[in-house]
C-alpha cells in the first residue's frame, strides 16, 4: 500500500520568505467501523486506481489499523462476494496496470477512477475507506479527537514560527495554523530540512522545558505567534545531516 505523500513546502531556513500553511479538512468518520480520519488538503499518496488524499488516522499505530482493516473485509455482506475478494485483489497487487486488467475482466466499473467506489455489471456500489488503500501520514491516537473538537472553539489563525536545531547549528522559520498538529510541524521540518535517517517518530520538539506530545495543536502546547522551539533528533549520523541541509 502507498505510503508517502505528495510534498509542499512549507518553510524555509532563517533568512527566507515564508511558506504556505498545510490545509487539514474536517475530521470524517466511517461510522460503521468507528475509525475516523482527515484528509490533509492538497496532498496525495498512491497511485492510480490506488491514489488517494493523503490523510491522518485517530488509531494509536499501525497494529490497530491493521485490525481495522481485517474487520472491514471479514464483515462486506452486502453486494457480492466475489466482487469484493476481487477488489480486495487489486488493493494487494502491487502493479496497477495488472489490477486494472483485473478490474476489466470482472466489469467493476470506477466512475471517477479510484477503488474507492466502483460498481459492478448490475450497479451495485462498492465503497472502500481511504484507510484500506493506503497508509496514513501519522496516527493521532484517540485522545486527540476530543482535543480536535477544542480546537473548534478556537479561531484558526496562522502563526509564525521559528525552530531552533542546536545539532545543525541552523534555524527555520515556519507559517502554520495555530491548529496544526505537532506532528504535522515535525513532518513540515523533515521535508524542508532533507534529514537523513530521520522520522517523525525519532524527532523531538522541546518547549518550556518539556518534549510536545505528537496529537496536541499548537495551541495546547501553549504556543504563541512568534515563539522559538527546539528541535531534536535521535539515532542519527549528526555530520552527514549538517551537510546535506547545507544549501547548495
Amino acid at each position: 500500500m502507498g505510503s508517502s505523500c505528495g510534498k509542499n513546502k512549507n518553510a524555509t531556513p532563517s533568512g527566507g520568505g515564508g511558506g504556505t500553511k498545510r490545509n487539514r479538512s474536517a475530521i470524517k468518520q466511517d461510522i460503521m467501523m468507528k475509525v475516523k480520519y482527515r484528509e490533509i488538503g492538497g496532498q496525495y499518496t498512491g497511485r492510480g486506481i490506488k491514489k488517494t488524499p493523503c490523510y491522518e488516522i485517530f488509531l494509536t499505530d499501525k497494529e490497530e489499523l491493521e485490525a481495522k482493516r481485517l474487520e472491514f473485509w471479514s464483515t462486506r455482506v452486502d453486494g457480492a462476494s466475489q466482487i469484493w475478494s476481487c477488489i480486495k485483489s487489486v488493493i494487494e497487487e502491487p502493479d496497477v496496470d495488472t489490477g486494472e486488467e483485473i478490474l476489466r475482466a470482472a466489469e467493476i466499473i470506477l466512475p471517477h477512477g479510484s477503488l474507492v467506489m466502483s460498481f459492478d455489471q448490475i450497479g451495485y456500489r462498492y465503497d472502500v475507506p481511504i484507510y484500506c488503500l493506503n497508509e496514513p501520514s501519522s496516527y493521532l491516537g484517540h485522545e486527540d479527537e476530543n482535543r480536535v473538537s477544542e480546537n473548534s472553539l478556537h479561531d484558526s489563525e496562522e502563526w509564525s514560527l521559528k525552530l531552533r536545531v542546536p545539532q545543525l547549528q541552523k534555524d527555520y522559520d515556519f507559517t502554520v495554523e495555530n491548529t496544526t498538529l505537532v506532528s504535522e510541524l515535525k513532518g513540515i521540518f523533515l521535508e524542508t530540512a532533507r534529514l537523513e535517517n530521520v522520522t517523525i517518530e525519532t524527532t523531538r520538539i522541546l518547549f518550556g522545558g518539556r518534549v510536545l506530545k505528537n496529537n496536541h495543536s499548537l495551541i495546547h502546547a501553549k504556543l504563541t505567534d512568534g515563539m522559538t522551539a527546539q528541535a531534536w533528533f535521535s539515532k542519527v549520523d549528526v555530520e552527514t545531516n549538517k551537510k546535506e541541509s547545507r544549501p547548495e
